[in-house]
């Protein structure tokens, strides 16, 4: 049973005696708009969601103040972490989903879910498909972001390259999204990477990010370089 009157303000306190302001001026530089960010770092931020998690968690996504950027960070981390029914965790993240307001909450949200489990994944993917025209462009990267994470599976390729056409984008951190899933699934999937590139109908922007991001990678053959180079819209 959830207790509503739950004390954490032992969070609040955690945040406040790890802010670093040298870190929150460094972070703060790379996710812009964020104006309320204390300097908490990420690994100290996964270590007390994950304390929440063993307590009443409940308790703590309902009435966690959300003021600050990593309140909202650990309230990611909590519904990805805890152990709950999928059906719960679901009611959950589409709660927390207008809360995603940049990029770095989006994703490393997303790398804190574990869907290992068959049937949980397969939950996972049917709301995330729910959510792919959803009017907020974080909600829209979520979904990509997530597919990236768990879904670059030869099961899913189709649907993936569908989906990247499909995605409404138009906004930077959206069309970023689709070129990190593009160019993550030609480095790992090159053959059906590569077929999509030849046919793939994106925007010239998103495109030619992808295939810059493709080049980034440290992982792509180096006999592929100049291949990418000549796939590159002018």
């Amino acid at each position: 049973m959830t207790d509503n009157n739950a004390d954490f303000t032992y969070v609040r306190d955690f945040l406040l005696a790890n802010a670093e302001k040298d870190y929150q001026n460094f972070s703060a530089g790379l996710v812009p708009g964020c104006d309320n960010m204390l300097g908490v770092r990420i690994p100290s931020l996964r270590q007390l969601a994950r304390q929440i998690s063993k307590q009443d968690f409940r308790a703590f996504l309902s009435n966690n103040p959300a003021e600050y950027f990593e309140e909202i960070m650990l309230q990611g981390m909590v519904l990805a972490n805890a152990k709950m029914p999928m059906s719960e965790r679901l009611q959950w993240l589409e709660k927390f989903l207008p809360q995603i307001t940049n990029w770095s909450i989006c994703d490393c949200t997303t790398t804190t879910f574990n869907l290992k489990k068959q049937e949980e994944a397969q939950q996972m993917y049917a709301f995330l498909l729910q959510n792919t025209n959803n009017p907020l462009p974080f909600a829209r990267r979520f979904v990509l972001v997530m597919l990236l994470a768990h879904y670059l599976q030869p099961a899913y390729l189709s649907d993936i390259c569908r989906l990247l056409e499909e995605i409404p984008g138009g906004e930077y951190y959206v069309d970023m999204g689709k070129a990190w899933l593009l160019s993550t699934l030609f480095v790992k999937y090159r053959e059906e990477g590569l077929a999509y590139l030849h046919q793939s109908r994106l925007d010239d922007f998103t495109y030619n990010k992808s295939l810059q991001k493709i080049l980034e990678s440290r992982r792509m053959q180096p006999e592929d370089r100049e291949l990418i180079r000549s796939l590159k819209r002018k």
